[in-house]
């Protein structure tokens, strides 16, 4: 048995643990970037940001999946600013956004023309405050950015990108949309999946995916029937933070890079597209005898698809609009990305063909 583990993000976990930001080492006496989602409005915690930092802007610069542009743009506020420290409260895109910021602000130049090097470690730290159980942006060193020109998703991944803090305050994802709550709570099971059927997953990282199959079996139907139950609450987002744990540990196979180009063509939040694809990944994969494919099954009540029916989320890839290019197109994207070294059921073209018209179909 072989792996490797590393987490750089120090976890502040609990609630109102989003008080303690002020008196970070990151952000007391530091040049500070504050980035939020749409709403976002807590003026004592703004006035103590204020008085705690050496240097305080905010931006309200907000898109649902980061775009390049918008990345770089907040780049060049952090070099113009020399911003020191880049606190994100927010979602996954939120985060993401303060990740792309603090990259771009390191590396200018990445991607233009296809150019991807030399590149300097960036050097703003990140401070995430997730508002939202179920990305585990917050500990990982993921970014997940879209080319608005296609509508294509592509990542960067650099240790320096992973947050030094996370504040995990359960109390911020209360106000969260139904629509939200469920979207991410399954994202949070991806992320478990993935680096489940991952031959990089040994050890206790077994253990945490299992117990993000657990946690989100048990406490996701909970909090979408009662948004106010704080134990659920903490308990879905401490799921989020082992599944964004694992995710780091051992990657994705191939549920978020069929996903991604899906995504290309439809356009839905990337949880629920996760939620589609899923059921019909898994029961290919019992099929061919997986075991651990089996497990996961037998984790969600016998059933995954199921249990993501029984949250309201769909099952299955729309067919209205999908042509045939377009499924050649998911296909072929896919094979180009997924992770295939890693994966303990290597996948065919065919393969991943036919998990898609299962998805399409059920």
């Amino acid at each position: 048995m072989h792996y490797d583990f590393h987490v750089p993000t120090a976890i502040r976990f609990g609630e109102d643990s989003i008080r303690l930001l002020p008196q970070l080492e990151d952000v007391r006496g530091k040049r500070c970037l504050l980035l939020t989602y749409p709403g976002f409005d807590d003026p004592d915690l703004i006035a103590a940001l204020h008085v705690s930092s050496s240097f305080f802007v905010r931006s309200d610069a907000f898109e649902e999946n980061p775009s390049h542009g918008l990345v770089r743009a907040l780049g060049q506020h952090v070099v113009a600013d020399e911003i020191e420290t880049i606190i994100a409260i927010g979602g996954g895109s939120t985060i993401d956004s303060a990740k792309g910021a603090s990259w771009f602000a390191a590396n200018p130049h990445y991607g233009e023309d296809g150019a991807e090097g030399p590149l300097t470690d960036p050097t703003a730290k990140i401070v995430a405050a997730p508002t939202t159980a179920g990305t585990g942006s917050e500990v990982s060193p993921f970014v997940v950015l879209t080319d608005s020109a296609h509508h294509r998703k592509t990542s960067v991944k650099h240790m320096g990108l992973a947050p030094s803090v996370a504040l995990c305050d359960p109390a911020l994802t209360v106000s969260m949309p139904r629509s939200v709550t469920a979207d991410t709570g399954i994202d949070a099971v991806s992320h478990a999946v993935e680096a489940y059927l991952s031959s990089l997953c040994h050890g206790f990282l077994d253990d945490l995916s299992v117990g993000v199959f657990r946690t989100v079996h048990t406490n996701l139907p909970r909090v979408l029937s009662d948004p106010n139950d704080m134990i659920s609450r903490g308990k879905m987002l401490s799921a989020a933070v082992e599944g964004g744990l694992v995710l780091a540990a051992c990657g994705t196979v191939i549920i978020h890079a069929v996903g991604y180009r899906i995504n290309e063509t439809i356009h839905v939040p990337h949880g629920r597209v996760n939620a589609m694809l899923m059921p019909a990944y898994i029961e290919f994969l019992v099929d061919k005898g997986v075991s651990r494919a089996s497990e996961i099954e037998e984790l969600f009540g016998g059933s995954l698809k199921g249990f993501t029916e029984s949250c309201r989320l769909p099952s299955s890839v729309p067919t209205s609009g999908v042509t045939d290019d377009d499924i050649e197109n998911w296909v072929e994207g896919a094979m180009a990305t997924y992770g295939l070294p890693n994966c303990i059921a290597p996948l065919s073209e065919a393969d991943v063909r036919t998990i898609i018209a299962n998805a399409m179909a059920a």
